[in-house]
């Protein structure tokens, strides 16, 4: 199966890990969250979310299942503050494929437009602290 033109043209995130959670391929959108190869996909997530991933994984792979599964996800790096992952078992590569469905993120520059609009706001009543 050949993921190429995919990875090529998506505006989704996606990517491909092997068994042990190492991202093998990376598309450029995910590549620009910090998801590139060679990375350790549990490493990123926080321990309850990583063996919430591992477990529905190890549920697709022993399955042997052609169905896809919805996870959320809340801690990626580069500010991402939430995820929906769909996640399918690629048995002819023994990989498991990785679709962003949806993704929000904040900026560094959303950060400051936040704290400063904030800042504007108690500066002009000091009342709701």
């Amino acid at each position: 199966m050949d993921f190429k033109f995919f990875f090529d043209n998506s505006k989704d995130a996606l990517f491909l890990i092997d068994t042990s959670g190492k991202i093998n391929s990376a598309n450029l959108v995910s590549q620009k969250h910090q998801l590139t190869e060679g990375k350790d996909l549990f490493s990123l997530l926080v321990q309850s979310e990583a063996e919430k991933a591992k477990q529905v994984i190890q549920n697709l792979i022993e399955t042997n299942s052609k169905n896809s599964t919805l996870i959320e996800l809340s801690c990626f790096p580069e500010m991402l503050t939430r995820s929906r992952w769909k996640i399918t078992f690629v048995s002819e590569l023994n990989q498991i494929a990785f679709c962003c469905e949806e993704l929000s993120q904040y900026s560094p520059e959303d950060f400051l437009l936040h704290t400063g609009l904030m800042k504007i706001i108690f500066d002009n009543d000091p009342n709701l602290i």
